[in-house]
């Protein structure tokens, strides 16, 4: 029997690694004229084209519309429509960062795009990327994507179901199955020596692979029949099989015409054995789907990213990219996703935000020597312009939701003298209970008399439309004095608040005694009194020590725990790997292999140095955990623990050193009420270590809001938000060997890390994580909670808050 051997013509997109962005964006649209004027000459000489040109995603197609003449776009048109040009509907090369919602906005762009054309364009491919969220499948489907071709990249990864070059039905979340065909890497056509002069030896290790001599034709053939003969004693049945291939040995590579001479060089001496055909990827989808298909397997579940922890080598940039995510996820929610009503620069605004987001999102992390150069021009190039990308999209999608607040809320900026009104806005569609922030400025004054510290006790906070009196507790910060208070609110609805002086200082009054001496001290346990060991809250008893911080947190409605008896480490204290380099920095990397430190790697853990209360309020207390950690300068805890909300927050501020070894750095967050662990991904809740598809990656997974737990039986629910970094790691921390999942290892209920910095990867990962940083957790209970859908919510609305805006 023939075998055709499907040849997909692409360039693989990498925004980054090979150049600056700009200029890789330039490439991509040269590419395609590229790819037109072969196919042009083709036509003129030969009155026919076996040549086509496959984009790999639709970014590269809306990027020859905006760039190209509408001459040029004409012919660009008419040779997709005849099939010589083919396009890939996903959108970029994604991480797991991307939020979901965002990212199907730019899937239905490139599916509308699509109806243009008489013929199938229902597909779509990704190359390098290890893996998709779960509810990747449904966006797909729900955007005109039947078919997705998967291009893993075994570098520090791996593919699923244990073995590649295969078809398989994934059932979404939703029920509905997209056909997946997980393929080969996608230069392995170059590996096999199909491409002229653009041969390689990456994964394919034989007598060829330092050879120069002999003939590449020669090479090909070895390699082409021994590679079917390998795919074959694996139980491979189809007699076609499809290959990427790339015009010249690189990402970001361009088409070559020289491929029709070796195709049908190829063709005349063993085309009776093997055909080599140029297709694009809607074509081998179309010939894949005339197979027999109702036997393939069908497999549902999350299939979990190898190369999501990029994200972790630049974490002040992920926290700028979080936070502005959570603008826009807010801006949804206050306008029910209508906009409507925007005007056309706010429409640009906020299309700009996207698109920078997005960037940022997108899987290329630096330029390819990032570690072995780090002093290197374009490295530093590189990594502002990644940088950037998160700091654009936050200054974007912060005016677009401003100017909303202003035009539609009446957000005020300030004035002097003017009266404190606050609108405080419930922008969800459940009943909200939060603590939220009034802002003073120091320059401001209230009734006529300046804010000072002395002026606090007769600050007080009331609902202008009720007169009802909030409670609240004031701290100063740099330039402004914060007044938080806890509301709660209907869905939807707005309360206005203002703040006034009182007559009557409001303090709590006592005299000395031996409970609290003199020396301001409370370590007498005495009924009704508080001391500085345990602090009690409405909800949680939190037990203080000198030796691990958090000692335990009980919760006072069943009487029992939030930490998880068997937890390695306390809760919030630092965890520092290093992997000493023993042969260069470089090589050092290469050999971990899928683990993310070396077998020889130290790890240290946070030492106490002081444990003490700074502030006892009538909404908070606030407790300073202070450590020491290796790889640190400093590495603090800064704990608000609210009184009548069933809420605490940590803040973890580091100063860390720079250091060019391997290094990791986690806190550990040793919280659970259930059995199992849920967690948050691009939009969908799953189980990790259950809810997967068999072989994939269960050492790490990047997260969206954070971890949650579960005791259905008394309808309670806990939430763990991780609101500035998203990776977590589970169980032991040791290198070990990689176990992928299997469906039969069905137990989640391990230690939880939150994996806040890396720099392991040998070639475009950030190596310096040296600065100040700070980020935050919040651990919130939730009573009267019957299911996940409904624990999800609680955990959206805790990790984005409510909005409050002076009037």
């Amino acid at each position: 029997m023939t075998k055709t051997i499907y040849l997909i013509n692409h360039s693989h997109t990498d925004i980054g690694y090979t150049d600056v962005q700009e200029i890789i964006t330039e490439y991509h649209v040269d590419y395609i004229r590229q790819a037109m004027e072969i196919i042009a000459n083709e036509l003129a000489n030969h009155e026919s084209c076996d040549y086509i040109w496959t984009c790999e995603n639709y970014w590269q197609v809306d990027l020859f519309l905006n760039e190209a003449e509408p001459a040029e776009i004409a012919v660009f048109e008419e040779y997709i429509a005849a099939g010589y040009i083919d396009f890939g509907k996903n959108y970029l090369n994604m991480t797991e960062l991307v939020d979901s919602k965002m990212y199907e906005k730019y899937l239905k762009e490139g599916d509308d795009y699509s109806k243009k054309f008489n013929r199938q364009l229902n597909s779509a491919m990704t190359a390098d990327i290890n893996g998709y969220s779960w509810s990747y499948s449904d966006s797909l489907l729900e955007n005109g994507i039947d078919n997705l071709f998967s291009c893993i990249h075994g570098h520090h990864g791996m593919y699923p179901l244990f073995k590649n070059q295969l078809p398989f039905w994934w059932e979404s979340p939703k029920g509905e199955k997209l056909l997946v065909w997980s393929g080969e890497h996608y230069h392995f056509g170059n590996e096999l020596g199909i491409v002229p002069n653009a041969q390689t030896s990456y994964q394919i290790k034989d007598e060829y692979m330092f050879d120069s001599a002999t003939e590449q034709f020669e090479i090909a053939t070895k390699r082409i029949f021994r590679y079917i003969e390998d795919l074959t004693s694996r139980g491979y049945t189809y007699d076609f099989l499809p290959l990427m291939i790339s015009g010249f040995m690189s990402d970001n590579a361009g088409p070559s015409e020289q491929l029709l001479g070796f195709i049908n060089r190829w063709n005349e001496t063993f085309g009776d054995q093997v055909t080599l055909k140029m297709s694009g990827l809607n074509e081998f989808f179309d010939v894949l789907r005339k197979e027999d298909l109702s036997t393939l397997p069908t497999y549902a579940g999350d299939w979990n990213d190898w190369w999501a922890d990029g994200v972790g080598s630049t974490p002040a940039a992920t926290k700028i990219y979080k936070a502005a995510i959570r603008k826009y996820r807010l801006l949804q929610e206050l306008t029910d996703g209508v906009t409507d009503h925007f005007s056309t620069k706010e429409q640009e605004l906020l299309t700009n935000a996207e698109k920078n987001l997005l960037m940022y999102a997108e899987h290329t992390w630096g330029y390819s020597s990032s570690v072995s150069e780090p002093w290197n021009t374009l490295v530093n190039e590189l990594d502002y312009r990644k940088v950037a990308y998160a700091t654009n999209g936050s200054q974007q999608i912060t005016k677009v939701l401003n100017k909303e607040l202003v035009k539609n809320h009446g957000r005020a900026y300030p004035k002097a003298h003017r009266k404190q009104k606050y609108k405080i806005i419930n922008p969800y569609n459940d009943v909200v209970q939060s603590d939220t922030t009034l802002l003073i400025e120091y320059w401001e004054n209230i009734e006529g008399r300046s804010v000072s510290n002395g002026l606090f006790p007769f600050i007080e906070v009331y609902d202008v439309d009720t007169n009802e009196v909030y409670p609240c507790q004031i701290d100063t910060t740099a330039r402004a004095f914060e007044i938080t208070i806890n509301v709660k609110l209907n869905p939807k609805e707005v309360k206005t608040l203002s703040v006034r002086l009182t007559d009557e200082p409001k303090m709590t009054r006592n005299y000395t005694s031996f409970v609290q001496g003199a020396e301001r001290v409370l370590d007498i346990v005495f009924e009704g009194k508080p001391n500085d060991y345990f602090i009690e809250t409405e909800h949680f008893t939190v037990e203080l020590s000198n030796r691990t911080g958090i000692k335990n947190i009980i919760l006072k409605s069943n009487n029992q725990s939030i930490l998880k008896e068997d937890y390695d480490v306390p809760a919030f204290l630092g965890i520092y790997e290093k992997t000493e380099i023993r042969t260069s920095p470089y090589e050092e990397r290469r050999r971990m292999g899928r683990n993310r430190k070396g077998k020889h790697a130290d790890r240290s853990i946070s030492k106490i140095r002081d444990v003490y209360v700074k502030e006892r309020g009538e909404i908070f207390t606030t407790v300073v955990i202070e450590g020491q950690l290796e790889g640190t300068q400093m590495y603090a805890i800064y704990l608000k623990i609210y009184n009548a909300l069933p809420k605490i927050e940590a803040s973890i501020r580091i100063q860390k050193n720079n250091e060019w070894a391997p290094e990791n750095l986690y806190v550990s967050l040793p919280f659970s009420i259930g059995e199992e662990l849920f967690v948050k991904k691009s939009g969908n809740v799953m189980r990790p270590k259950v809810d997967q598809l068999p072989g994939t990656n269960t050492e790490f997974y990047l997260l969206d809001t954070g971890n949650m737990y579960l005791d259905e039986t008394n309808k309670r629910g806990l939430g763990v938000c991780m609101h500035d970094t998203p990776l977590i790691t589970l169980g032991d921390l040791e290198n070990h060997p990689i176990e992928l999942f299997r469906p039969s290892d069905k137990s989640n209920n391990e230690n939880v890390y939150s994996w806040v910095m890396n720099n392991f990867w040998e070639t475009n990962f950030k190596v310096d994580l040296s600065g100040f940083y700070e980020f935050k957790y919040t651990v919130f209970v939730s009573e009267d909670t019957s299911n996940i859908q409904e624990l999800d919510k609680k955990m959206d609305q805790t990790n984005q808050g409510i909005i409050t805006i002076p009037i």
